[in-house]
């Protein structure tokens, strides 16, 4: 019994993702790219309105605005942003986005 477990284990695990890509099973529909678009669109607005405020904020002006950008992410956001909008009626690979991926990929 433990032997069956093992071979579909060995065999099933490193074949199916190729197979249900192959096949066309895990196909995102363009009402949730575009859905993920107007997320990120909106995301990234409410950001920049936040780092606007915080930047009149007398006590903050010594701050470093690309540093508060890179550590907080919003870097990340911009880069996947444009690539939804450069991408929208197109088959969406957020995996081609390298570092900002992770953050794609789980959000889908």
């Amino acid at each position: 019994m433990a032997g069956c477990a093992f071979l579909t284990l060995l065999i099933n695990a490193p074949t199916a993702g190729f197979l249900i890509g192959k096949l066309g099973l895990c196909v995102k529909s363009e009402v949730r790219n575009k859905l993920f678009a107007s997320f990120m669109k909106g995301l990234n607005q409410d950001i920049v309105e936040r780092l606007s405020e915080l930047k009149q904020n007398r006590y903050l002006e010594g701050a470093d605005w690309n540093k508060v950008a890179e550590i907080s992410g919003y870097n990340d956001v911009v880069v996947i942003t444009r690539h939804c909008n450069s991408t929208l009626g197109k088959s969406i690979s957020m995996r081609k986005l390298g570092k900002s991926s992770i953050v794609a990929d789980a959000s889908l």
